[in-house]
């Protein structure tokens, strides 16, 4: 079990990681980009490559990827004993294609730490795979018209053995993606039932149609959700590995944010339109 000195060199150490983040001060820099090669000079100030933009958002993508990895691997390295939980979150990119596998062993690895050190994981991760499974399900409903028996098998769901330990995991994890389904697409009041219903879009998806839950507005506060809340974990618990877990959140959300920058600048979008999205998205973090 990692120790409290441990943990408090680990903690300082992401903490100056997150000075130099894209989610801190350097956040606005996003807003001076006009292409490809300005962000890869802002995110690998020695790795520029002298290849065409549409080369250049893969191989972006990837490097932001595999960054985003190695500083959490910095982190956990900090520890002599990480255990299961901290070595699950390195491997994610092992299960790019197996959610439901990977999701079924980070919860268990999580139930086995002390309370102390997973009082905001336990939140913030249920939310996560409620949230995603919400998603989804909006999602394969809006555009693929599939229903709650269409849509079972796409969740992630518990396992039998997870089932089996913690009784109200399904409950947990897909309650709020079963409404999704059920809840009728065109009353917005309808939905007002919903847990997450302050994510929902109050508007009509496109100007002069009927309103309908609309699944890209609802991800994009799903993300802006979760960053808040992973910043707000992070920031109050540096002396428990829920600060680990919270770390590796808003270095999701960077990458997301970054890779998600290239791909507009590779589609010929307005890259300030994007930045001050952005800039929406995480208005209180302090620099």
């Amino acid at each position: 079990m990692p120790t409290t000195g441990e943990i408090s060199y680990a903690y300082a150490k992401a903490c100056g990681i997150l000075g130099k983040s894209f989610v801190g001060k350097r956040l606005k820099l996003l807003t001076n980009v006009s292409r490809l090669a300005d962000i890869e000079r802002l995110v690998f100030t020695s790795e520029q490559k002298n290849i065409s933009d549409k080369e250049l958002v893969v191989d972006m993508e990837e490097r932001i990827e595999e960054r985003s990895l190695a500083l959490l691997q910095q982190i956990i390295q900090s520890f002599r004993q990480p255990g299961d939980f901290l070595s699950l979150l390195c491997r994610w990119t092992e299960f790019k294609n197996k959610e439901n596998d990977y999701y079924n062993l980070l919860w268990p690895a999580l139930m086995h730490l002390p309370k102390k050190d997973r009082i905001y994981t336990e939140k913030i991760l249920c939310e996560e795979i409620a949230l995603h499974n919400a998603v989804w399900a909006m999602r394969l409903r809006a555009y693929y018209k599939m229903n709650v028996d269409d849509i079972s098998g796409k969740l992630i769901v518990p396992n039998a053995e997870n089932r089996e330990m913690f009784r109200d995991l399904d409950k947990k994890w897909l309650s709020a993606a079963k409404m999704a389904l059920e809840l009728p697409e065109d009353d917005m009041n309808a939905w007002k039932i919903w847990p997450y219903y302050k994510l929902l879009n109050k508007n009509a998806p496109e100007e002069g149609h009927e309103w309908q839950p609309d699944p890209r507005y609802v991800q994009n506060a799903v993300a802006r959700k979760l960053f808040h809340e992973a910043y707000s974990g992070f920031r109050r618990s540096p002396f428990s590995l829920d600060m680990v877990y919270c770390f590796s959140k808003i270095l999701q959300f960077e990458e997301d944010m970054l890779t998600g920058l290239c791909g507009a600048l590779g589609l010929g979008m307005s890259a300030n339109e994007f930045a001050n999205e952005i800039m929406e998205a995480v208005p209180n973090v302090p620099s």
